[in-house]
């Protein structure tokens, strides 16, 4: 069931077969005058076609090897829910039953041999709640510890893993569980699923209803202590030059045109931006939100003349919402926020300026970095909710 889009809007590359297929359908909907389909509330993963388990794998390490089978169901426990089924065969103490599936670009996909380089961002971020609907098999014998878990990049780009909360399931028990995720420290986040255990041998079945998240994250992106480098790779790169050897985490330089690095993805709606950035010769460059793509976002710019500017990207067409005159310097560091909340935009530069403007265009996206015609350099870029 796993996809990978090829598209600028990095939040939408790692994908899965069925929820390709409602883009399909609610395409073709909306060009009918038809409500879109949105199943269980709009759940991420719902299983809601016959043999789509979206993704999800059972783990095979060795503590897992062998514990685990995946399939779907289109019902369970005498009722008509379509759901991703996770049967298991001795569980026990040190042996656990895992299904994942990936929201960032999986270890055999950053190894590829190929000339083409895969470019996404991660579909889930630290900060934000995830929620699952689990449920036990009526015909279960025994209880057993469920709970979610994340795999991040960590530590030298090693794969760590993150658990949330344990709930027991006894047999036909139902329990919605939410977690929100930790501060990973930037670590991109993988891969999301169920984990099942018991101190005891167990035989049985564990049903995923369905399995989303939701909100604003709050993390801060900058290279991180150690030594790996996937961090970067979270960012879709769409500018000429963005070299890891340079001293700054983010230091772009653009020939010509404009070049931009995002990450993010649509379930980022209202959320404020901030980011230290150092402007150098260009033509326009700064800290860009609600990206949808290489063409497609807001900015607060540094431009030429002594002149600051909250633009909107939209195709081809540059807007200018809002600008002022404002004596930045080059090689000068200066202090960057940048505020969404429905149509409201907001956007600081140190205490000096101030730029606001109301606009319906984009409603939702990441962050970026922008560059047009030189360079810009940045030492970090936070996201957090407003407020």
């Amino acid at each position: 069931d796993r996809l990978y889009l090829p598209t600028a809007d990095g939040g939408r590359a790692i994908t899965d077969a069925l929820t390709e297929t409602y883009h399909v359908v609610n395409m073709a909907r909306r060009h009918h005058g038809e409500s879109p389909l949105a199943p269980k509330n709009g759940a991420k993963f719902h299983f809601s076609l016959p043999g789509a388990v979206q993704g999800f794998i059972g783990d095979d390490t060795p503590q897992s090897r062998g514990v685990a089978t995946i399939d779907q169901v289109m019902g369970y426990n005498g009722g008509d829910s379509p759901a991703l089924a996770i049967r298991y065969q001795r569980l026990a103490l040190g042996r656990s039953a895992v299904a994942t599936t990936m929201t960032f670009i999986p270890p055999d996909g950053i190894e590829t041999r190929s000339s083409y380089q895969i470019l996404a961002s991660p579909t889930l971020y630290s900060g934000q709640s995830l929620t699952a609907r689990l449920a036990a098999d009526r015909t279960n014998g025994l209880p057993v510890q469920a709970q979610l878990v994340v795999r991040v990049y960590g530590v030298d780009d090693a794969i760590e893993t993150v658990l949330g909360p344990q709930v027991v399931l006894a047999a036909a028990d139902v329990r919605d569980v939410t977690w929100q995720i930790p501060d990973t420290h930037g670590a991109p986040i993988m891969a999301v699923g169920v984990q099942l255990t018991s101190s005891v041998r167990a035989d049985g079945c564990v049903y995923v209803d369905f399995l989303t998240w939701h909100g604003t994250p709050t993390l801060t992106l900058t290279k991180p202590a150690h030594n790996g480098v996937l961090w970067r790779r979270a960012w879709v790169d769409g500018c000429d030059n963005w070299h890891p050897s340079w001293p700054e985490p983010f230091r772009l330089a653009q020939n010509s045109g404009t070049g931009l690095i995002s990450m993010g993805t649509s379930d980022w709606c209202d959320y404020q931006a901030h980011a230290v950035m150092t402007p150098h010769l260009l033509s326009r460059g700064g800290l860009a939100v609600r990206v949808q793509g290489m063409r497609r976002f807001y900015a607060i710019e540094f431009r030429p003349n002594q002149q600051v500017a909250l633009v909107l990207q939209y195709d081809d067409e540059t807007r200018v919402l809002a600008s002022c005159a404002f004596a930045w310097h080059q090689a000068s560091s200066y202090t960057v926020d940048v505020s969404v909340s429905g149509a409201q935009i907001t956007a600081r530069i140190d205490t000096a300026v101030v730029l606001a403007a109301f606009d319906t265009t984009l409603v939702h996206g990441g962050v970026g970095v922008v560059c047009g015609d030189g360079r810009i350099a940045c030492t970090h870029v936070s996201v957090a909710p407003i407020g």
